[in-house]
């Protein structure tokens, strides 16, 4: 029961963080393109540098983004999925795409019947 609890807590935590706005969205760019600078992030989404910044620390702290600094001049900085945030990325990728299918032949149905 105890490792139970414990389970279902790392889940309330991991969905808690995935429904935030702009995670998913996020998450879906790093894992396509595998390393993004932040700039490129925040263009892409049009979303305000702020949430962007504190989205990705949020990321960082749970241990699926990881931040990577190049010290040319100038410095550039790029986040990419940790090998966890990976196969997070993985799974909901797999059951989004089922879902997504499933959805389409359900409306793909409805609409002939």
């Amino acid at each position: 029961m105890e490792r139970e609890m414990e389970r279902l807590e790392k889940f309330r935590q991991l969905m808690s963080m995935l429904v935030r706005k702009w995670t998913v969205e996020i998450m879906y760019c790093l894992y396509t393109r595998r390393s993004m600078r932040f700039t490129e992030i925040r263009k892409l989404l049009g979303m305000n540098s702020r949430t962007l910044s504190n989205r990705l620390l949020e990321l960082e702290q749970m241990g699926l983004v990881k931040r990577i600094v190049d010290v040319g001049k100038p410095v550039r900085v790029s986040y990419e999925l940790t090998s966890l945030g990976r196969v997070v990325g993985e799974r909901a990728y797999e059951g989004f795409e089922k879902l997504i299918d499933a959805w389409e032949r359900a409306n793909t149905e409805a609409s002939h019947s």
